[in-house]
């Protein structure tokens, strides 16, 4: 209930070096590649760290310019776990 759905309040959830990290390494939605997918730790409110796995896809107009993207975002936490401890 506190993600406002903006880039901004996404920044402000997200662990620093993860975000470093999805700026540097995903690479940007364009027509040829319009679907995105990575993991990320965010920090909630009472300091609990979080995996999130994000999945988006954008639409574009005739003149490749975005008009909307649309997306979900899945707690694996526990996936992340069970995975480490393997």
């Amino acid at each position: 209930g506190e993600f406002k759905g903006t880039y901004e309040d996404f920044h402000k959830f997200v662990l620093e070096e993860d975000l470093r990290w999805i700026m540097a390494n995903v690479s940007p939605s364009s027509p040829d590649n319009p679907f995105q997918e990575y993991e990320f730790r965010v920090k909630r409110k009472d300091g609990q760290i979080r995996w999130i796995k994000g999945k988006s896809q954008t639409l574009f107009d005739a003149q490749h310019r975005a008009v909307f993207i649309t997306g979900t975002n899945t707690d694996i936490t526990e996936q992340r776990v069970l995975t480490d401890q393997l």
